[in-house]
């Protein structure tokens, strides 16, 4: 899950939709919930959010345990600030002002959690080499004999 994973995932849940998979690999977003926010508080929302540099190269980084918390911790006081001042603009009941603020900040500290210490990017690192050994390395041989190919070949 890359930054625009958990972008896509907190503005498909203030929508009120989630993800059903289809078994083939795909799937679709539907309404299961009610909405929590208007079109102008999601967008809002998701721009203090790149505000605050949620992006690939974060989650990638090697952040440590106190830049997280920070960074989730300043990201939580600006949409607090938000949905105090614009809450009833944009649609949010008042009554669960306290859960969307705490929704979204989880899933931005599991998200950035991933980058404490380079994890992720050793991760993604190790992942690669592994297909590099297996596509250098497990190649099938082409011997003379089995490539049936090999009898319009020109010998040198």
């Amino acid at each position: 899950m890359d930054s625009s994973d958990i972008i896509d995932e907190i503005q498909h849940q203030l929508k009120g939709e989630i993800f059903i998979p289809d078994g083939k690999g795909g799937g679709k977003w539907v309404c299961k919930f009610k909405r929590v926010i208007n079109d102008e508080g999601i967008s809002d929302v998701l721009s203090i959010i790149y505000s605050f540099g949620v992006n690939k190269n974060i989650i990638l980084g090697c952040l440590t345990h106190e830049e997280i918390y920070q960074r989730c911790n300043a990201i939580w006081k600006e949409l607090a600030k938000y949905v105090v001042i614009n809450g009833i603009k944009v649609g949010i009941d008042p009554k669960k002002r306290s859960i969307l603020i705490k929704n979204i900040v989880y899933q931005i500290h599991s998200g950035l959690s991933r980058s404490e210490e380079g994890r992720e990017s050793d991760q993604l690192s190790t992942a690669s080499q592994r297909v590099e050994h297996y596509l250098k390395e497990d190649k099938p041989k082409q011997s003379g004999i089995l490539n049936p190919l090999n009898i319009f070949r020109r010998n040198k």
